[in-house]
Order: C-alpha cells, then sequence, then structure tokens
C-alpha cells in the first residue's frame, strides 16, 4: 500500500464506534491496574497518556505492516516487522513524555534500576509488545474487510453484466418487431432498416460491455435506434433533446436512458394513433445530474406493470444505491415522466 492510501482504512477505523469502546475498555483498565498497584488514582496527566498511545495505536498502528510503496495490500511479515519496531517506538512517546514530566500512569515513585523506575521499565516493554500486536491485527483486519470488499464489489458488477446483457436480446426482439411490421407495407424502408438495425446492435453491444460509459455513447445509440423507429413510425414520432452537452463526458452505467425511451415508444407514442412527443433530457442538479424522458399518446396506467426494460433498470440501479442513483416513473398532465437522478457522477 503507498502512503497516500494509508489514511483510508485509519478513516474507517476511526469512524466506527467498536475500536472507540475498545480504547475506553482498555483505558478504564489501564488506570484502574494503576490505581490498585498504588493505591491512588493517577493525576489527569498521568491518565490522558496511555489514553493518548492508544488512540495513536488505533489510528496509525497498521500503517509499518501495510506500508509497501506498491499497490500490495500489506508488507511481508519480516519487512512488516522491521518497519513497526521504529514506529511503535515513536508511538510510545506520550507515555515516556509523561514521565519525563513527573508521571507514567503507575506511579513511578519509587525504587529505580539504572536511573529507571522497574514499573516503567515493564510498562514501556509491555506497551511495545501491545504497539507491535495491535498494528499486526489492525492490519489484518484491514485486509481481510479490504478483501470482503473487493468481493462484494466483483459480485455486483458480476451481477451487474448480466443485467445488462439482458437488455441485448430484448432490444433485438423488440427492434425486429417493428422492422416485421414494416416489410408489410415498404420493402425499401425495411431494408434500410436492417442495415440501421446491424449499426444499432454493433454500438450497442461496445457500449453495454462497460461498466461505465460516457452519456454521449448513450444519446448515440439512442440516436441510432430512434432513426429505426423513425422509418416504421414516420410523422407520428416528434423527438426533441433537451441535452447539456457540457454533461456529455459524464460516466454513468450504460443503458439508464435506452430503456426509458423503448418504454416510451412502445407503450405510449406506439400504440396511439396520432402518435406522440418524444423529449429526452439532460441537466444539472445540484451536485448531480437529472435525466429523463417524457412521451404523450397513450396516458400510463395507474398501476403500471414494469416489463423487462424497467425491471431490468431498477434491478441495476439497486446495486449501485450507494452512489445515489434513483429512478421515478409517474404522469404530469398529459406526459408521462420517466426521471432519473444521481447524487454525483464521474465527469
Amino acid at each position: 500500500m503507498r502512503l497516500t492510501h494509508l489514511m483510508t482504512p485509519s478513516w474507517k477505523r476511526l469512524t466506527q464506534p467498536g475500536p472507540w469502546l475498545l480504547v475506553g475498555v482498555l483505558g478504564a483498565l489501564w488506570l484502574g491496574g494503576a490505581a490498585l498497584i498504588d493505591g491512588r488514582w493517577p493525576t489527569l496527566r498521568e491518565g490522558l497518556s496511555p489514553v493518548l498511545f492508544l488512540v495513536l495505536v488505533l489510528a496509525t498502528g497498521p500503517w509499518p505492516w501495510q506500508w509497501t510503496g506498491d499497490d500490495r495490500s500489506r508488507a511481508p511479515l519480516l519487512r512488516g516487522l522491521l518497519q513497526a519496531l521504529p514506529w511503535s517506538a515513536l508511538l510510545l512517546s506520550p507515555i515516556l513524555g509523561g514521565f519525563a514530566l513527573g508521571g507514567c500512569g503507575f506511579g513511578c515513585e519509587h525504587t529505580c534500576v539504572g536511573g529507571l523506575p522497574p514499573r516503567l521499565l515493564v510498562l514501556v516493554g509491555t506497551s511495545l509488545a501491545f504497539s507491535l500486536l495491535g498494528g499486526w491485527l489492525l492490519c489484518e483486519r484491514d485486509f481481510e474487510a479490504g478483501r470482503a470488499d473487493g468481493q462484494s464489489r466483483l459480485a455486483r458488477e458480476a451481477q451487474g453484466r448480466a443485467l445488462q446483457s439482458q437488455m441485448h436480446p430484448h432490444v433485438l426482439y423488440n427492434a425486429l418487431s417493428g422492422i416485421a411490421e414494416m416489410a408489410r407495407e415498404d420493402g425499401p424502408a425495411t431494408e434500410e432498416a436492417i442495415v440501421g438495425l446491424a449499426q444499432a446492435l454493433r454500438q450497442l453491444t461496445q457500449h453495454a460491455a462497460q461498466l461505465e460509459a460516457p452519456l454521449r455513447e448513450e444519446r448515440q445509440l439512442i440516436e441510432a435506434l430512434l432513426r429505426l423507429e423513425q422509418l416504421r413510425l414516420g410523422d407520428r414520432l416528434r423527438v426533441q433533446w433537451v441535452w447539456d452537452a457540457s454533461l456529455e463526458a459524464t460516466e454513468l452505467p450504460p443503458l439508464l436512458l435506452q430503456p426509458l425511451v423503448e418504454n416510451a415508444l412502445k407503450h405510449g407514442i406506439g400504440p396511439c394513433r396520432e402518435g406522440g412527443d418524444l423529449v429526452i433530457g439532460l441537466q444539472r442538479e445540484g451536485e448531480g445530474l437529472h435525466l429523463w424522458v417524457a412521451n404523450t399518446g397513450r396516458p400510463l396506467a395507474e398501476a403500471p406493470a414494469e416489463r423487462t426494460g424497467l425491471s431490468n433498470l431498477r434491478q441495476r440501479l439497486a446495486l449501485r444505491g450507494e452512489e445515489g442513483l434513483s429512478f421515478h416513473l409517474g404522469r404530469d398532465g398529459d406526459w408521462t415522466v420517466a426521471e432519473l437522478r444521481t447524487g454525483g457522477a464521474r465527469g
């Protein structure tokens, strides 16, 4: 692990109640032991020294075991021990400082050996061993937690890819259904649609293979699919983009808007004899983004049944719920509006 990465696991430890509870228990045992040995409670200065030492071990004790200078999560045992020895000695400074000021937490006003109270020697040796062992145990804990997080992330990615792959046959099925309708009425347009479908499927395959992709690619894919629908629906389909091009470089999971557009065409505009309007939007909203697809035509049912596209989308968003992606489908007057909001995205 590199020096710049050491702060992340330390911050996680310091924001969890469990380690602080352990510091409190050990600190209480330390101070209680001092009171039993000397028959008096340590002074505030004497009591703060060991507590500060425990906090330093909690926050930084694993660092020498974790620092490798490369992408490895922990150092080999011998290297970690050689790095931990001087670091642990440095962490002892609060206790040694307390002794220099006249107290170490164990009433060192007694017989000295070589100028040092025997109890201080025992205290320093015990604290050094505690620092080494505690740092190593915390390092192992961080390593196991990191591995578990990595496995969980890989599982979510695999599930997300599986859900994305389900969209391929679904999109193909809907496109072929539209082309089949067209073939009975307009042969040349059907040939043009088949060529356009091949190009759209190539874009779809490349786009859906990514875990995250620029919104620019999502728009290009939708435009290719809309060209096919325009051949089938003609003037019945009226498309408007309310699209902030400055946000197109933002990366989000692929196939977020495509199922919303498909749903609007299949269940709103397509079944309506007069057709309808389709509006596709992207804008900044606070620190996140607001994406939406709105359509007229057949109104949204009071209790709409979610089919493959929207159900798939909800499942994929649930896998990334920690990133603040949310989805809502509802009515606004004569319009059916499907909205996506992000709490923040890379761009």
